[in-house]
């Protein structure tokens, strides 16, 4: 973790303006504070996840992160019709292979 050392030191606070922005805002507000520390060195080894989060963005999700240490990605949307759209785009240009579920919140 060297070379990432933002991932080493935490914000204090992050999770609790997460929470009060989900309560409170709207979901693109509450998206920017999402936050994975092991993304950054995962993004390096495996580019093709930044590329789909990059997908899910620029598709209208309003938040995107890596579940856990990887490699799953989710995206938040803010309407179940939004994200079978967004899945069906990501099927046509990534292809079928990838494992996409749609999961009401």
């Amino acid at each position: 973790m060297a070379r990432f050392p933002a991932a080493l030191k935490g914000r204090p606070g992050r999770a609790q303006k997460l929470i009060s922005l989900l309560q409170t805002a709207n979901l693109k507000d509450a998206g920017s504070e999402f936050y994975n520390s092991l993304e950054a060195p995962a993004f390096e080894k495996f580019p093709l996840l930044a590329l789909f989060q990059e997908f899910l963005r620029v598709n209208g999700a309003a938040a995107t992160l890596m579940s856990g240490s990887g490699s799953t990605t989710f995206a938040v949307m803010e309407s179940r019709t939004a994200a079978e759209a967004v899945a069906e785009k990501f099927k046509a240009k990534f292809g079928k292979r990838n494992w996409i579920a749609v999961v009401p919140a």
